[in-house]
């Protein structure tokens, strides 16, 4: 598996867990405001120096009576052809695993949920469903353009929710992308799909997180000023008694 970035020790991935993150280089979506752009173009990847998986196994197995979970990234992580395999690897050392994906291989999400290779998940939200295609709209895979995207997002969210597995679904909150009306449409769009695949929300939340314009796709977004936190919990406050589940917001 490619990796192009290993983070060895890290708090905030989930609540309660010690994790090591490993970061993937290739995405198949060109959101705009993405701040990871070395690790999405092509040109840009091509200047990161890639670490060995025996390196990052080998670092893993020297801290694994302490270390809980190991977050796999990117980019995108479910383009890596060799991903069930890594996190096979990993949980031979008795540590949990965790994806956090753009949902656009439901494929892959599926098997590694039926192979048992991941125990936590984080799954992108970016827009209404009917934004997706002109959100991501420069994406390298063509197939994957206009409705069939955002039904391959919709159909990854279904099957986490269904397989119980514990799941954030991760929204970041954009000035000139998301406002209001928007947050409430994906609200709507949102508890539609939990009621129906996991009506009790358990394992289940929403996080809102901020928007940083630094090393963004579209260069035109590192002007582009983020939501106060005080804006931003007004938005929450607009939108949380709409929900049966939690929506997270740490500024």
């Amino acid at each position: 598996m490619q990796i192009a970035g290993y983070l060895p020790t890290s708090l905030i991935e989930w609540p309660g867990k010690i994790a090591a993150v490993v970061f993937t280089p290739g995405c198949n979506f060109r959101c705009p405001f993405c701040h990871n752009s070395h690790l999405v173009l092509p040109e840009k990847i091509k200047k990161v120096k890639m670490i060995t998986e025996s390196k990052i196994l080998t670092d893993l197995n020297s801290r694994k009576d302490w270390l809980d979970l190991v977050v796999v990234t990117g980019g995108e992580p479910t383009l890596q052809k060799d991903l069930a395999n890594f996190c096979r690897r990993v949980k031979e050392l008795k540590i949990e695993t965790m994806i956090e994906t753009n949902g656009g291989f439901p494929e892959v999400v599926e098997k590694l949920i039926e192979e048992r290779l991941v125990d936590f998940w984080a799954i992108d939200f970016k827009v209404p469903w009917e934004n997706y295609s002109s959100l991501v709209g420069n994406n390298i895979r063509t197939r994957d353009r206009g409705s069939l995207l955002y039904q391959k997002v919709k159909k990854s969210l279904k099957i986490i929710l269904k397989s119980g597995l514990a799941i954030k679904v991760r929204t970041t909150i954009v000035p000139t992308i998301h406002d209001q009306k928007t947050l409430i449409q994906m609200t709507e769009q949102l508890g539609e799909l939990v009621k129906k695949h996991r009506p009790s929300a358990e394992n289940f939340s929403w996080q809102w997180q901020d928007f940083r314009s630094e090393n963004t796709l579209d260069t035109d977004f590192e002007q582009v000023m983020p939501y106060s936190s005080r804006k931003i919990e007004g938005f929450l406050s607009g939108v949380g008694k709409r929900t049966s589940f939690t929506i997270e917001y740490n500024s």
